[in-house]
This record gives C-alpha cells, sequence and structure tokens, in this order.
C-alpha cells in the first residue's frame, strides 16, 4: 500500500476479523504538475473565513495566468480551471460568490449542472489567490452503499462470491475508502517549484479562495473526475475528499 501511494496511505485496514477470507484493496496515487507553477515567494499568510464565527490564517498562494473561467449569478458560483502539465488533465475549483454560500452552492450542483458548467468556460486572464491544502481522509463506504441499495454483497445468505471463493456464506463485511490530496504551488502531491510564477499587474477577473469552496480533477479527453471533495480548512484533516 505505502508502495503505490508514495508512503502517502500506509494502510487502510487496522485489524482483520478472525474469519476473514478475502480483502479487496484499490489504491489510486496521482502527481500531477501545474502547467504554470505558483511562484513560492508570492506566498503570504492570509486569513480563511472557515464560518461567519471563525477565521483562520494560512498560506495563500497567488498567481495571474490564462485559465478556464466561468461565473454563473444563478447558481452564485465562480469556477476554475488550472491545467497540469498533462493537457488532458485539471483541477477545477469551485467557489460560491456568497460568504459562506458552500452548502447552498452543493444543494444546486449535480452531475449535469457541472457539466454545463464546463461546456461554458471560456480561457481568461485570472487573479488566483488560493491556500495550500492537504486533506487524509478515511471512512466506511458500507452505510452509504446500502443507501444505495448495494446490500447483499453485505449479506450472507444474499451475496453470491463463488467465483471468487468457493462455498457458500461468504459476504463482504466491510469497506473502506481513504483519500490523500495535497495541493501546493508546483501541483499536485509534488514538490516545491522552481519555475516562477510571474504576475502581470493587471487582470479583469479574480478567483479569491478564502472561505470553503469545492474541487476536483478531472480528465478532459473522458470527462472522468479522479478525485473530488470540499476544502473546509485548508491542511487540516476535516476537509472531505
Amino acid at each position: 500500500m505505502a508502495s503505490q501511494t508514495n508512503n502517502k496511505i500506509n494502510k487502510v485496514v487496522d485489524q482483520l476479523h478472525p474469519n476473514s477470507r478475502l480483502v479487496g484493496v484499490n489504491t489510486v496515487y496521482f502527481k500531477g504538475q501545474w502547467l504554470e507553477p505558483f511562484g513560492t515567494e508570492f506566498t503570504r499568510e492570509a486569513d480563511f473565513k472557515v464560518t461567519q464565527e471563525e477565521t483562520i490564517r494560512v498560506l495563500m498562494m497567488t498567481g495571474d495566468t490564462d485559465v478556464g473561467y466561468v461565473e454563473n449569478a444563478a447558481l452564485g458560483c465562480k469556477m476554475i480551471a488550472i491545467p497540469y502539465k498533462d493537457p488532458n488533465l485539471a483541477m477545477h475549483l469551485v467557489l460560491p460568490t456568497e460568504p459562506h454560500g458552500l452548502k447552498q452552492l452543493e444543494g444546486k450542483l449535480n452531475s449535469e449542472v457541472l457539466r454545463k458548467l464546463i461546456d461554458s468556460m471560456d480561457v481568461k486572464s485570472v487573479l488566483i489567490n488560493l491556500p495550500k491544502f492537504r486533506i487524509s481522509k478515511k471512512q466506511s463506504l458500507k452505510t452509504r452503499l446500502f443507501q444505495l441499495g448495494v446490500q447483499e454483497l453485505f449479506t450472507p445468505n444474499g451475496a453470491d462470491l463463488s467465483r471468487m471463493i468457493r462455498g457458500g456464506g461468504v459476504a463482504v463485511d466491510e469497506m473502506m475508502h481513504e483519500a490523500f490530496i495535497q495541493v501546493s504551488e508546483a501541483g499536485t502531491e509534488a514538490a516545491a517549484a522552481t519555475t516562477v510564477f510571474l504576475t502581470r499587474g493587471t487582470t479583469s477577473r479574480k478567483f479569491i479562495a478564502d472561505q470553503p469552496f469545492l474541487f476536483f480533477i478531472r480528465d478532459k479527453s473522458t470527462g472522468i473526475v479522479y478525485f473530488y471533495g470540499r476544502v473546509v480548512r485548508p491542511e487540516e484533516s476535516n476537509s472531505e475528499a
């Protein structure tokens, strides 16, 4: 596990039940460098408004560059797509335009709405303020899968795993998911940048991520989203991925 995730996730299962017959593990490791890295010399401490009552200090990256951009007044959000060196990959960031509007925004979003937002993006010059963030999240998927209707898989009398294990009475006891993502000046899970992110001096649009926001890493050629989550407290583990 550690070797497959560059030591970011060492183990998912802490302890196995004595009756365990099979453990299935799936890992995904992503390391992407920005097409135009942020300059580390421009990173400064800044306020991040977690809630109306709480503000914390974070390390805020700053850059001015051409990125995919869209603003939608009806949804109350802005979205940018920061490209990686791989031309098919980009990190999309969705920011509420109203203070503390993330919950209301999430209630309006679905796959079709996001697709339309992506299709309406244009390349614009944008001043970006983005906090460095680090997310590590471990959670059980059993309850969520039950809610989606996947129930027989967890029931000894209902699961049919005969093609994997001979005999009957075998079912999945638990399904765990753990994710790690880190965003810095160089990119996503990457070393510090040596390339300077030049500031152009003037820009007509701003993307100031100083409150909770959403992100997802998307493959433009296939439309597949590899990672998604929300950033509530940059560099703290209670954000979700």
